[in-house]
């Protein structure tokens, strides 16, 4: 009859197999494993590491990189100038302008209220002067209208000054201009008027005046006399100064 240390051999010895061994061995290891990490801890936080740590894992610092493209402080070098804004302009070395503080900076052009259009005058302000063109072409025989609008009204009605005017025609090329209308001292290129005085100058007059209409504070109507059905073309300018 075997003993029990003969038993005990033959019962290891049928369970101890290769498969076993391995089983075994694999579950020590997990197990000192998970004791090993057990042991570790995950920092999320620089809170988490001692101040001295910390000072230790700094490293020192690099050398400084170039300047990068585009304006740098260097070419702010010039002297400072004004804007029309009232503000201040800078200016690199060479002239060129980078910058300015204008003072109505936080006020869009496009955000100010329309300048308001100039008006005109209700009428003429005494001593000042308005002028003009004139001209007709005529195809018949008979008498020819040709209306002078004043774009601002005068005052008063022009009247005649010792008899002379207010309405004086200076015909194409005419002698002693200056002492037949002395109240008249321009030319058609350049029409002018005494004050109180409408001055018509005339480039060419192939039909004669005869005359005028009534003198309004708005202007008045020339009248021409065509003597041939003709075709005859006139033109001049003319100027009036208010009273």
């Amino acid at each position: 009859m075997p003993s029990r240390w003969s038993a005990l051999k033959s019962w290891v010895g049928r369970r101890l197999t290769f498969a076993n061994v391995t089983a075994t061995i694999a579950l020590l290891f997990a197990m000192s494993g998970g004791a090993l990490a057990a042991r570790h801890y995950l920092i999320t936080s620089t809170s988490q590491i001692k101040p001295s740590v910390l000072r230790a894992l700094k490293g020192e610092a690099g050398q400084a990189g170039g300047d990068g493209v585009g304006v740098t402080s260097r070419q702010f070098t010039g002297s400072a100038g004004s804007c029309s804004a009232g503000g201040t302009e800078f200016k690199a070395a060479n002239g060129t302008t980078f910058a300015c503080n204008g003072k109505d900076g936080k006020e869009p052009p496009w955000e100010k209220p329309p300048k308001e259009p100039p008006t005109w005058p209700s009428t003429l302000p005494s001593g000042r002067t308005e002028t003009g063109t004139w001209g007709f072409a005529s195809h018949a025989e008979g008498s020819v209208r040709v209306p002078i609008s004043f774009p601002v009204p005068t005052n008063g009605l022009l009247q005649p000054t010792l008899g002379v005017g207010p309405v004086e025609f200076l015909e194409p090329e005419e002698e002693d201009p200056i002492d037949a209308h002395p109240n008249c001292l321009g030319a058609v290129d350049e029409p002018k008027a005494k004050p109180g005085f409408l001055c018509v100058y005339a480039e060419t007059l192939e039909v004669p005046l005869t005359g005028n209409g009534p003198v309004r504070s708005s202007g008045i109507v020339l009248i021409f006399d065509a003597a041939s059905a003709a075709a005859k073309v006139d033109e001049g300018t003319w100027a009036m100064t208010a009273p």
